[in-house]
């Protein structure tokens, strides 16, 4: 390539300056060219790169800055609107009299007292549309007496609920597991397994 540019610009006494003029033109066009391609393969070089080795989250770039040239009513206060060109032909009396009782009229929300609603702990619970089967776990009897001696009464139940899938029905089995305690001496709390 070095050698082709020198024959372009090659001059002697013989080459007119029209010539010299024409040679330099096209010599200029081709070392733009040249610049041009360079600068598309840098940028697909880097797109590529980017797209290899970049982010692989899905999470979305950060918007750019707003370009503070522009006007932003959101953020404009009344005496910005009223100083605002376009705004001053549709703005009238009766227009900044109803802002003020609409301003007037509004409270300003406390964000630190909204509360927030806590989710509940623990699995969903079991939609009450399906069949329910109690299978009940007992104590054998000779597990129903206390260590003073005194039988073991019922005060409660813990029950827990499974889905089982059975062909062509669905049903929840709700284990109920009874719990016994000793009214006498108030100790002795047994769960069945």
């Amino acid at each position: 390539m070095i050698e082709a540019a020198k024959a372009l610009f090659a001059f002697d006494e013989k080459t007119t300056p029209e010539q010299c003029r024409s040679k330099l033109i096209v010599g200029l066009r081709a070392m733009l060219e040249v610049m041009e391609r360079e600068a598309l393969l840098r940028n697909e070089n880097l797109f590529l790169k980017w797209t290899i080795f970049g982010k692989s989250s899905e999470k979305k770039a950060k918007p750019p800055e707003p370009d503070p040239k522009v006007f932003d009513e959101a953020k404009a206060t009344r005496e910005d609107l009223a100083n605002d060109e376009a705004m001053t032909e549709t703005t009238t009396a009766e227009t900044i009299a109803a802002d003020e009782k609409l301003d007037a009229a509004t409270n300003p929300i406390d964000v630190k007292n909204l509360e927030k609603k806590k989710k509940p702990k623990g699995r969903k619970p079991i939609p009450p549309l399906y069949q329910r089967i109690d299978v009940i776990h007992d104590l054998d009897e000779d597990k129903k007496v206390c260590t003073c001696g005194c039988a073991l009464t019922m005060f409660g139940e813990a029950v827990s609920e499974q889905v089982q899938n059975i062909p062509a029905q669905i049903v929840v089995l709700r284990h109920k597991r009874l719990k016994y305690g000793c009214e006498n001496c108030q100790t002795g709390v047994s769960n069945s397994r």
